[in-house]
């Protein structure tokens, strides 16, 4: 299965990227981009998330829009949380393992969020049997643009390293192109890729 062979293929790229199968931040509220929730908003009309899988330190979230007749995924994002959490995000956390958005709930709740890139590209998806294509409601076989990123937050001289993410992005949402024009290209896209177990078995 499509999902299950992402996760599977390795565990080295600062966390996993290739994936079962946007999220722009930075401190300055006049310059940061926009979080993931807040163009797939701006895009399509509308914003939700559905938890996919969960387990200890890792969850998988399907960032969608929805219209009258169904829900498309825009983002897959696949979340590895630091290990042990830090106390000073205890609450904040709780919110977001309940479902609430990584971005916008840790912002809201006074935190700066910051976003360290690590990978850029693309991966296949063939199978359309896969549970990301049933997701996306997309054709197969196409490719799908890829990116990962560590996050922390700061906030009074306090400084936490928070999660490592890797999120796949619906084809009319997202290409390799646009994420270059929105993240830049600092990151090293020959690095191997990295993934945290198997979250989609949890």
């Amino acid at each position: 299965m499509f999902l299950e062979y992402l996760i599977k293929k390795s565990f080295n790229l600062l966390f996993f990227i290739s994936l079962l199968t946007s999220f722009g931040l930075t401190g300055c509220d006049e310059e940061r981009p926009l979080l993931n929730s807040e163009r797939i908003q701006h895009r399509f009309g509308s914003y939700g998330v559905e938890i996919v899988r969960s387990g200890p330190g890792i969850r998988v979230s399907n960032l969608y829009s929805e219209d009258a007749s169904r829900r498309t995924c825009r983002t897959l994002a696949i979340t590895e949380f630091v290990q042990p959490v830090d106390a000073r995000v205890d609450a904040v956390h709780a919110s977001i393992l309940a479902g609430g958005s990584i971005g916008s709930s840790l912002r809201d709740a006074g935190w700066e969020v910051h976003k360290r890139l690590t990978y850029i590209g693309e991966i296949p998806l063939t199978d359309p049997q896969s549970e990301l294509a049933r997701l996306m409601h997309v054709s197969v076989p196409r490719s799908l643009a890829i990116h990962s990123y560590d996050v922390s937050v700061s906030r009074s001289g306090d400084h936490i390293d928070y999660a490592s993410i890797v999120e796949i992005h619906h084809p009319e949402y997202l290409d390799v192109q646009q994420l270059r024009a929105i993240y830049g290209t600092s990151a090293d896209e020959a690095r191997p890729l990295r993934l945290p177990g198997d979250p989609l078995r949890l």
